[in-house]
């Protein structure tokens, strides 16, 4: 059963869990209307910190972004529309944000980013991340996991105002992996950190869109394991003070290429050898002028990503989510010509709409895709809609006969 926080929030699934909270997806509801779909982080019941301090923490950053002149840098930051501390049962703060439709860990996915795609995602964190910097603040938990996607595309930090929390959950926290494993030696050895720990975070996060993984990552897994196994601490420093490989060793389209000499200096073991903030690494990346044009994802290559996502989303049971890719999925499909059409969009949309008990809808779905093109998959989508009828039964054995995708 959902839960309503503090009469207005009927807080729904659980979106991701961290060392110091959750997020859940939430309705504000008014008179028993629902005025917006929101993001609620509920953060951990802490004895040993006064109730209020890790929301103190985070309203201070939020109070930063608001001053901010530029509505382009602070569009880099999540909005925040409420806070407080529950009035009952545990006495857990909270604060309210925007819903983003994902975050940066669900858009890899353990896979690579274009280099042009990476270099623009990075100027966009690095306008953040900059303003903060003048403003003498660090964030100190920047990770994919800490990066949200908007309905647009554009990328937005999350997670505010955790600097001084980060020295606690290191003490007493032996068991967060996720965290740990983007900070700098600086930060794990507890001494005090500057901006270069953002720009080390930031560089990581880099090298892991441009290669699909992190610099030592069998080590690192092994060090911090995450999911309650604990975290050693002496190792990942170990691991942190040495040089890491280009990332054209994994991916060789990125050797030579101006942004890999960016990330590598970015993750410097030293803090010294770093660049000073997010601003010298914003004016670094100015000058990586793209050796080539970008390349930008044709729309039958969205389409299958796409596809890739709403399959995966559909396996774990959020139709909600599998809802919303589709409605972009299926725009990108309609427009692309029925020969290169993507068939398997219309299959996923089938079977989403039969677990969404729509028949109807399924029908419809697997309909227009047989209308576009005769192949494998769209015979399999009129099987799957009309499964258990005569038709259905003559669709299976054609798509069992059929050899083209």
């Amino acid at each position: 059963m959902a839960e309503l926080l503090d009469g207005r929030y009927l807080l729904h699934e659980t979106l991701g869990r961290g060392a110091f909270g959750a997020v859940h997806r939430a309705e504000l509801r008014v008179l028993g209307h629902t005025l917006r779909q929101v993001a609620v982080k509920l953060f951990h019941a802490d004895p040993a910190v006064p109730v209020a301090e890790p929301l103190g923490e985070a309203l201070q950053l939020i109070r930063v972004v608001a001053e901010c002149p530029d509505p382009v840098v602070r569009d880099r930051f999540l909005t925040c529309y409420d806070a407080g501390v529950e009035s009952c049962g545990t006495g857990r703060p909270y604060m309210v944000t925007e819903l983003a439709r994902g975050d940066l860990a669900w858009r890899l996915n353990g896979g690579q980013l274009p280099a042009a795609t990476v270099r623009d995602y990075a100027l966009q964190l690095c306008q953040g991340l900059a303003f903060l910097h003048e403003r003498g603040v660090v964030h100190l938990d920047l990770k994919p996991g800490n990066v949200l996607v908007s309905a647009s595309g554009s990328l937005k930090i999350g997670d505010f105002g955790l600097a001084r929390r980060v020295s606690t959950l290191l003490r007493r926290t032996p068991s967060a992996g996720g965290t740990v494993r983007y900070q700098p030696a600086e930060v794990l050895q507890l001494r005090e950190a500057g901006p270069e720990a953002d720009v080390y975070a930031l560089g990581l996060t880099c090298y892991e869109m441009l290669t699909g993984r992190l610099p030592h990552q069998d080590q690192l897994r092994a060090a911090a394991p995450g999911d309650g196994g604990r975290t050693d601490i002496d190792a990942l420093v170990r691991l942190k003070l040495r040089d890491v490989e280009p990332p054209g060793t994994r991916n060789p389209e990125l050797r030579g290429h101006p942004l890999e000499a960016v990330v590598v200096r970015a993750l410097s073991p030293l803090a010294t050898d770093r660049y000073p903030d997010a601003g010298a690494f914003l004016r670094a990346l100015g000058e990586t002028v793209p050796t080539a044009p970008p390349r930008t994802p044709t729309p039958r290559r969205r389409a299958e990503e796409l596809a890739a996502h709403i399959r995966a989303a559909s396996r774990r049971g959020d139709l909600d989510l599998a809802d919303e890719l589709l409605r972009e999925a299926l725009d990108v499909n309609r427009a692309l010509p029925d020969t290169v059409m993507v068939a398997e969009v219309y299959l996923l949309a089938t079977e989403v709409a039969l677990l969404r008990k729509d028949p109807g809808e399924a029908r419809a779905m697997a309909m227009e895709a047989l209308g576009r093109r005769r192949c494998r998959v769209t015979y399999q989508a009129m099987a799957t809609a009309f499964a258990g009828t005569e038709l259905g039964r003559g669709f299976a054995r054609r798509s069992r006969e059929e050899t083209s995708p």
